[in-house]
């Protein structure tokens, strides 16, 4: 009995083995030579384990590449107009020098905000609590905050909710994910436009629109321009790059879909958000 003990935890012995001979950093695939039928579930889900913890490094270690990277700008510029500052020779030029140093200060806040939350949502450790919800109300106290501030950019917002229909999300990613949109249609838009924000029923879906009349983006980087840290070829507008990446983010965790088009006069751009209407029966981690 010994015997067939011995020969039948050989496989266990074996596996028990090599993962006591990894290096700590190790996160390759664990290969048993030989594996019983009833060893095989344990390897495959220990590689599943790996796999995931690989990559959540490979996340960790590419956000914070791609952070050191893009915040080593805002802070060159801002060590420039304070020497600028330093050296200034009459008030005037101080005063300058100053304000863009301040302006400096609010894009690398900004940019470490953005960088923060991108990196949340991609680990998963935003929290929130999925409900039944309505996207108007949503619309509505987004809308109410960015009103004042647009209006001092010259730029107006209005709503449009043709039919209302509950959907099944996290109230506090889906304001970030319509401040976002409006943020980054301000932005790209005309000097004195008009962001056009609309919701409308299609079916079993809900239906969230965001215009503005700015410059058409080009049909060939529709798709680029939600990947992180991407900016428009020939663009002046300055951003982070990670505002429409925070969007796809969050649309994805909400089994949504996002699209980008040109306006029906040519003029400007169109981003769809579409929803699954809430029927009773959703259920979203």
């Amino acid at each position: 009995v010994n015997l067939i003990l011995f020969y039948n935890l050989r496989p266990l012995r074996t596996l028990a083995a090599l993962i006591a001979r990894r290096e700590p950093e190790s996160l390759e695939p664990v290969s048993l030579p030989v594996a019983p039928a009833e060893l095989a579930p344990i390897v495959t889900d220990l590689n599943s384990l790996l796999a995931r913890v690989k990559a959540a490094f490979d996340r960790e270690q590419r956000f914070i590449n791609a952070a050191a990277h893009e915040i080593r700008t805002p802070i060159a510029a801002l060590q420039l107009h304070v020497e600028n500052a330093q050296r200034a020779g009459t008030s005037e030029e101080r005063e300058k020098s100053l304000a863009d140093a301040l302006a400096a200060v609010r894009r690398t806040t900004k940019l470490a905000e953005q960088l923060l939350a991108l990196s949340r949502l991609t680990a998963k450790t935003e929290q929130g609590k999925f409900a039944a919800l309505s996207l108007a109300e949503v619309c509505c106290e987004v809308i109410a905050t960015h009103e004042p501030l647009l209006s001092k950019r010259g730029q107006g917002i209005s709503l449009d909710v043709q039919g209302e229909q509950l959907i099944w999300g996290e109230p506090y990613r889906l304001q970030r994910l319509l401040q976002n949109l409006i943020e980054n249609a301000s932005q790209y838009g005309a000097a004195n436009g008009e962001i056009e924000v609309g919701i409308c029923v299609a079916g079993d879906e809900v239906l969230l629109v965001v215009a503005n009349d700015g410059k058409p983006i080009p049909e060939e980087e529709r798709d680029n321009i939600f990947m992180p840290y991407y900016r428009v070829v020939g663009h002046a507008a300055s951003g982070s790059g990670l505002g429409l990446a925070i969007v796809k983010e969050i649309v994805e965790q909400h089994a949504a879909t996002i699209a980008m088009k040109r306006k029906a006069d040519g003029q400007g751009n169109v981003v769809i958000v579409s929803f699954k209407a809430w029927r009773g029966d959703a259920v979203l981690a």
